[in-house]
């Protein structure tokens, strides 16, 4: 995405555009917002300040080439030169603020969800190994030995739309969408809806609904074969539906089909053991993997807790989650009721402090 804006590789904090402040308890409890509860207020006012900085810094650069190389205009254009060029047509309208705003949904709206698909597809087509060989006969087939798959080339593999769609179905990353207001005083079924009351829509219910989905909470591709781009009318709304829909759709499901086709491409893949990837759901407004118990069920924690080496374990958490070492250790949080603290003394915790030996066994004291 980084390089769709600015044309070079992301090279800053992952928190800077990440998805863990969009809602919080302060939007349904006020009175928690005027004592700022846990300094969210503090955290967004930061949050901005240095999203601005990243963001006018794009800017900057991108206004420094133009003007000292006459040459860049021949080259392919980044979604940040093209909005300066039409600052300089309507510099009334497209100001640095205006610009700002559009590449920041590129970062924020554009990123994690999409990273999201990837993996829900992965592992749906893991578990379904038959569906990973016909997309994989049908690249190759259709892409020229030789050559990598292009965005050119995924009008070729309709298959692989066909796995998109149907991960979007059973796994929509944004499950309730985004908020809506309603304009003006209405009555629905029934029920007086004020103005200005938020509206929710459970899509990811509408898209399991076994009244308009034949074998609802199954992973078929082919009921989208011969559809017209995934288009099912209003059972079918990862993206919402009509004015208020997602504008980056289809760059979203280009980008996904692009990867997902490389992955397939140049990879072999296959399940580590006969168990089926765990498939469970994670909490957020987005919806995650649990890698939380997919890493405690890899670990297999409770059971070879002995075995376990705090270095390697530690270095594989930190490239994971992107953890940075405390002065106390590594700390992750597997389940409610189980929490491994990783330090140079191997230590296991589960409520209370397990110590290991020096063999690396348990030590019953």
């Amino acid at each position: 995405m980084t390089r769709l804006a600015a044309g070079k590789r992301w090279s800053g904090s992952a928190s800077l555009f990440g998805p863990s402040m969009f809602m919080n308890a302060c939007e349904y409890i006020p009175v928690l917002g005027w004592v700022d509860y846990k300094g969210f207020e503090k955290k967004l006012v930061d949050l901005q300040r240095r999203r601005d900085e990243f963001l006018q810094g794009l800017i900057d650069e991108h206004r420094n080439i133009r003007t000292g190389n006459s040459s860049c205009a021949e080259k392919r254009k980044t979604m940040v030169e093209a909005l300066l060029l039409l600052q300089k047509a309507e510099p009334e309208y497209y100001t640095d603020y205006i610009i700002k705003g559009i590449v920041v949904l590129l970062f924020t709206a554009g990123t994690h969800t999409s990273a999201l698909t990837m993996e829900w597809a992965m592992s749906l087509m893991l578990n379904h190994p038959e569906v990973l060989e016909k997309a994989r006969k049908e690249i190759d087939s259709n892409i020229q030995p030789g050559h990598l798959l292009e965005d050119s080339d995924l009008a070729k593999v309709p298959y692989l739309r066909c796995i998109i769609t149907e991960t979007l179905r059973l796994f929509p990353v944004a499950p309730l969408l985004l908020p809506h207001l309603s304009s003006e005083d209405c009555v629905i079924e029934g029920y007086d809806i004020p103005r200005g009351t938020m509206l929710l829509v459970n899509a990811w219910a509408i898209q399991r609904d076994p009244n308009v989905w034949e074998d609802a909470t199954m992973f078929k591709p082919e009921r989208f074969e011969g559809t017209e781009a995934g288009r099912e009318g209003f059972k079918f709304i990862p993206f919402g539906m009509g004015r208020r829909a997602c504008p980056g759709a289809a760059l979203a499901i280009r980008l996904v089909g692009l990867v997902l086709g490389t992955f397939i491409q140049c990879f072999e893949w296959e399940r580590v053991g006969p168990e089926l990837i765990d498939l469970e759901e994670g909490s957020g407004l987005t919806v995650p993997k649990d890698f939380l118990r997919a890493i405690e069920r890899i670990l297999n924690i409770k059971q070879y807790a002995s075995s376990i080496r705090a270095k390697e374990i530690g270095f594989f958490t930190e490239q994971l989650f992107n953890l940075r070492p405390q002065k106390s250790g590594y700390f992750f949080m597997l389940s409610p009721n189980t929490m491994i603290k990783l330090v140079s003394g191997n230590r296991y915790f589960n409520g209370e402090e397990l110590v290991l030996d020096k063999h690396g066994k348990l030590d019953d004291k």
